[in-house]
């Protein structure tokens, strides 16, 4: 893999799904200096299990990846454009796949400070991250037969007490782990008797939410947990979680965008509550496994109209 001198084009930066919609005027000064690679056919980016300091844009050519080093099946072949380390980068993981070149490729190389310049400059970069992390966390969970909604009893959601989190004498574990473990459990109930709620046409408690957020957002600037929680793979996919690690995501990027206090509470709130248009979604079309329904694919539209409705 040796270092290519030949100039960047606004073609392929504009293909990237980082740079999608954003201005290249705003953005390509960051970009020039950042190292173009090329990898041959058969040639390794990473392996499984390795750090990772750069997020690679893929300029040109296709990759496959695999789950473990030595493994010869392919999880999945990414094209042109497409984005690769998002997660291990992000928040310090070891890489999840071994990721090697299926034909010759170029590859833009992004440092950390580079990727935050790059949202700092452009909310179109900021937004594409998102979408980016957002999609990856999909991807290494098992949804094909899974149910959009999980079912949690009643039972379950009125054993849980939310005071163990909010209050000061709650059964805590000492630790910011235990603590934020606690806080991302709470937000998730959250989620879920939000959606119950949202069913029996009753408003979501958005002060609760408000207060939730606050929590997460105070919980980020001072350690990473909840990063490292929302960007786990091995948790098995659920709307509520899903919900969740958008907010912590969305949140993050607020912070770095110096959002203000309320505008970053207003984020992170939009995020707990965008999947609860799942309640205008017919149960046949709601707990139906394999690919999405189109009436599933609608629901954070339906989430924002809910949402007018309530609160107009």
């Amino acid at each position: 893999m040796g270092e290519q001198k030949k100039p960047l084009e606004d073609q392929e930066l504009e293909h990237s799904l980082l740079l999608r919609g954003a201005e290249l005027a705003a953005v390509r000064g960051l970009l020039e200096n950042c190292p173009v690679r090329e990898l041959r056919e058969g040639g390794s980016l990473f392996y499984a299990g390795q750090s990772n300091h750069f997020l690679y844009l893929l300029l040109s050519g296709r990759l496959r990846s695999h789950v473990k080093k030595d493994s010869r099946d392919t999880v999945e072949v990414l094209e042109s454009g497409e984005v690769v380390g998002a997660v291990s980068v992000m928040n310090g993981q070891l890489t999840s796949a071994t990721v090697v070149a299926h034909e010759d490729c170029r590859l833009l190389e992004l440092e950390e400070k580079v990727i935050w310049s790059l949202v700092e400059n452009s909310h179109a970069v900021a937004r594409n991250l998102l979408t980016i992390l957002s999609r990856r966390m999909r991807r290494g969970h098992t949804v094909s037969r899974a149910s959009l909604v999980e079912r949690v009893s009643q039972q379950e959601l009125e054993e849980f007490q939310l005071q163990q989190v909010e209050g000061s004498d709650g059964p805590l574990k000492e630790g910011t782990e235990a603590e934020a473990i606690q806080l991302y459990k709470t937000a998730t109930h959250y989620v879920l008797e939000s959606i119950r709620q949202t069913q029996e046409r009753t408003a979501p408690d958005l002060e609760r939410g408000k207060e939730l957020v606050k929590q997460i957002s105070n919980s980020m600037k001072n350690d990473s947990a909840l990063l490292l929680l929302a960007t786990d793979r091995r948790q098995e996919f659920a709307v509520s979680a899903h919900s969740v690690n958008v907010a912590i995501l969305a949140l993050r990027l607020a912070q770095t965008m110096n959002y203000d206090v309320e505008n970053q509470t207003r984020v992170g709130v939009a995020a707990l509550l965008h999947e609860i248009g799942v309640a205008w979604i017919p149960k046949g079309v709601l707990y139906e496994t394999g690919q999405l329904n189109p009436h599933a694919q609608q629901r954070p539209v339906y989430s924002s109209k809910l949402l007018q409705e309530f609160y107009p």
